[in-house]
């Protein structure tokens, strides 16, 4: 038995055993209070390895799953179209909470729906922005403790969509900037090729001007208006110096100026591509930052002990799903705004009720 697990940890089965799953598998392997108790795939060959590998009990079929399990919780990692229809599954089965990958949904009202239907059955909701509760929480610590004065603008980059990876930065310069209200984006697309990926339509590249309540600049670059950008790399300005956080592969890869002298100067390596800060025998303008990173796991392990410390406590939780509506908001907002060539606000964004984006010459994304 780990360390932290009892008979009271929540019994957790898996639903969707592609690769994010071996995330979640170690995840919960590390994490107090929880514990993997079946495994759920439409695929029966994954099914049969995985529940050889983790040594739980194997399903091809959800329902008969929850019935002969009857998790406290389920984790959903399919693909974004079926969110929805399997968060609201296991909700009504009786499921204490639903862990559900990101993006949160492909359409908008079924974001909605997913909210109210756990809300309905007292069903703790979170979904995976799980940056939020690893390094991204650390450097909010320091931006909140002065590190940097006052925050002024922030700025996020990204390979691939605006739905599967700009949820991601969208998500994290909002935590960076203390969750500010949001009140609508003006965005552009490039609509050079519109292709599906993961069942719906993706554009090739994206940009998007967020406006909240605060006197605050945030944009957010994917696809061909990254280029040159490292996966999941953000800056933070603020009046007394800046973060940068140089991708997700670099460690550390938060680093800080503020004038006084660094150790790292930005560099271009034509090898990867983009720009990344490299330590420098002539010093230069950045230095990483001294911050501690409590999750080795980029904030995994964190979001499972914390839903077992929310169901335990009643305490909110930071990734609740209610929460991150604003995130699909900014989302569809921009999708909304690019295509109509003129802001549109989150009132205006909420009303949709289809995926905004289309394929074909003009024909809808229609909900499953």
């Amino acid at each position: 038995m780990k360390a932290g697990q009892n008979n009271n940890s929540l019994r957790v089965a898996v639903v969707g055993l592609g690769g994010i799953s071996a995330l979640h598998f170690q995840a919960i392997a590390a994490a107090r209070g929880v514990q993997l108790a079946a495994v759920c795939d439409l695929t029966t060959e994954l099914v049969a390895a995985q529940a050889a590998a983790q040594a739980v009990p194997g399903f091809a079929d959800m329902s008969k799953m929850l019935a002969e399990i009857r998790p406290d919780m389920v984790t959903v990692a399919t693909d974004t179209r079926s969110h929805a229809k399997l968060t609201m599954m296991a909700a009504r089965a009786g499921v204490r909470a639903v862990h559900c990958e990101k993006p949160m949904a492909v359409h908008p009202a079924e974001a909605r729906e997913m909210v109210a239907a756990c809300s309905a059955t007292g069903t703790l909701l979170t979904i995976n922005h799980q940056r939020r509760l690893g390094d991204v929480a650390a450097a909010r610590r320091f931006i909140a403790g002065g590190g940097i004065g006052e925050v002024l603008e922030l700025r996020g980059y990204c390979a691939g969509d605006l739905l599967s990876d700009g949820t991601h930065v969208i998500d994290s310069l909002l935590a960076l900037a203390g969750d500010p209200a949001v009140s609508g984006v003006l965005g552009a697309l490039d609509l050079t090729t519109v292709k599906e990926r993961y069942g719906h339509p993706v554009e090739n590249g994206a940009h998007l001007e967020i406006r909240t309540d605060h006197a605050l600049q945030m944009s957010i670059a994917t696809g061909s208006f990254a280029d040159r950008r490292a996966y999941q790399e953000y800056h933070v300005l603020g009046s007394r110096g800046s973060l940068w956080r140089a991708g997700d592969i670099l460690r550390p890869n938060w680093f800080v100026a503020d004038g006084t002298a660094g150790t790292h100067a930005p560099v271009f390596d034509r090898q990867l591509w983009f720009t990344h800060p490299e330590l420098a025998s002539h010093g230069g303008p950045w230095r990483p930052l001294d911050i501690e990173i409590e999750d080795a796991c980029g904030g995994e392990v964190a979001a499972y002990e914390q839903i077992a410390a929310s169901l335990a406590t009643g305490a909110p939780h930071p990734l609740d799903g209610q929460r991150t509506l604003t995130v699909q908001g900014v989302i569809m907002a921009g999708y909304q705004s690019g295509l109509a060539h003129q802001p549109v606000t989150l009132a205006e964004a909420a009303a949709l009720d289809q995926f905004p984006l289309r394929l074909d010459h003009g024909k809808p994304c229609s909900r499953p």
